[in-house]
């Protein structure tokens, strides 16, 4: 989903080319403050405060990375769970779009 997908989701697509103008994308999303909606043309506090709430959420919601283990890396572990060398080389760290 792109942010203009997003903005139209909440009920606030007419500020779709306050942030297309802008350049907001989903990495200055997060950043956002009550005065930067303001700036971009935000001028209801109601909107402001439904925006704010939404990327709050966003960010919540969204881990930034999970550790994944495959079969190999697991029979490299110990009974306490740590991996020896040779099970390090299968851990692989994967970004959740």
């Amino acid at each position: 989903m792109n942010v203009a997908a997003w903005l139209q989701g909440l009920g606030l697509g007419r500020y779709v080319p306050a942030f297309r103008d802008n350049e907001i994308d989903w990495e200055v999303l997060p950043k956002l403050t009550s005065e930067d909606l303001r700036e971009i043309g935000v001028a209801a506090i109601g909107h402001r405060r439904k925006l704010l709430d939404a990327i709050a959420t966003l960010s919540a919601s969204e881990p930034a990375r999970r550790v994944q283990f495959d079969r190999r890396t697991v029979k490299r572990a110990d009974r306490h769970g740590r991996l020896s060398p040779a099970g390090t080389r299968h851990l692989r760290l994967t970004h959740r779009n």
